[in-house]
């Protein structure tokens, strides 16, 4: 019973997301802004991700990289890719954040391992702007990151 009812939950979730974005699709981004908000405050990772996306390239608000950040850090946080890949990028560009490489690293790892597809041309650009410290560095922030988050450490092929 109890999983009938986390599945429902899930279900509505889902679909109040999927509504969102169709929404955000739609040019309607209040709306969407309006659908996403109630989800990223109880801690779903899409809607934090698509409001960071709103934020970061002031779509229905003003352009905000560090309240993009935040959301995003979140999201990254729970293991979604796309948030992910953002910070990665916000740390490689230093693009409303400090540039990290190390921790551009880490992000755009896990990003690629969470299968998002365009991780893998931004992997290759961050390794090669690199020092091999900074890379060795983002190495090992990635095997704290997955131990802390419960994730195998597994191999990585840049090492």
């Amino acid at each position: 019973m109890f999983a009938a009812i986390v599945a429902a939950r899930g279900d509505d979730a889902d679909a109040r997301f999927r509504s969102g974005l169709a929404a955000f699709n739609e040019g309607a981004y209040e709306r969407a802004q309006s659908v996403w908000t109630p989800l990223a405050a109880a801690g779903d990772a899409r809607s934090l991700t698509s409001l960071g996306f709103m934020v970061y390239s002031g779509r229905g608000s003003t352009i905000d990289r560090a309240r993009a950040a935040e959301l995003f850090a979140r999201a990254a946080d729970q293991g979604e890719p796309t948030a992910q890949l953002f910070l990665a990028l916000m740390y490689f560009k230093a693009d409303g954040l400090p540039a990290n490489p190390p921790l551009a690293l880490m992000w755009v790892e896990l990003a690629l391992s969470g299968g998002q597809p365009d991780a893998f041309l931004w992997r290759d650009a961050i390794i090669q702007e690199s020092t091999a410290a900074q890379r060795d560095e983002g190495w090992s922030l990635l095997a704290k990151w997955r131990e802390t988050h419960g994730k195998p450490a597994g191999t990585n092929s840049g090492k």
